[in-house]
């Protein structure tokens, strides 16, 4: 069976959330608590089919934290490497084109500034901390 969206507001990592007068509610913990009943304390939902939107109660399970994280892993969810990371600042043809400058002889706080990014981005870049995939 598909997914069933989450039509109402989405919070950052793309969960749906509950309005609620008390405290915004996670959508996906709200019909599992309205279909199966309490949360058992300590223990996460989960969706079987890694959207963070879905409402499909058989899409959702219960779960611990290490069994969350172990799904995740087991998903390739930390596989976060470039534009795949949230927090990433580049793309990876601009990276292609700092590292050409880099090799070319181009000063680090002088790409920095070209690219509107902090010179400590571009010196990770240089000694292959960040973007080495590349």
């Amino acid at each position: 069976m598909n997914c069933i969206q989450w039509k109402g507001y989405k919070n950052a990592c793309g969960y749906g959330v509950y309005p609620s007068h008390r405290k915004n509610q996670l959508a996906h913990r709200v019909i599992w608590r309205i279909l199966n009943g309490i949360i058992p304390k300590g223990l996460c939902i989960l969706h079987r089919c890694d959207n963070p939107s879905c409402i499909n109660p058989k899409h959702l399970f219960l779960g611990t934290q290490t069994d969350n994280m172990r799904d995740a892993s087991k998903k390739k969810r930390f596989d976060t490497k470039g534009e795949k990371n949230g927090r990433a600042i580049l793309t990876k043809r601009k990276v292609k084109q700092i590292k050409k400058l880099l090799k070319e002889g181009g000063k680090v706080y002088q790409i920095a500034r070209k690219y509107n990014v902090n010179w400590s981005v571009i010196e990770n870049i240089k000694l292959k901390r960040r973007w080495r995939h590349l």
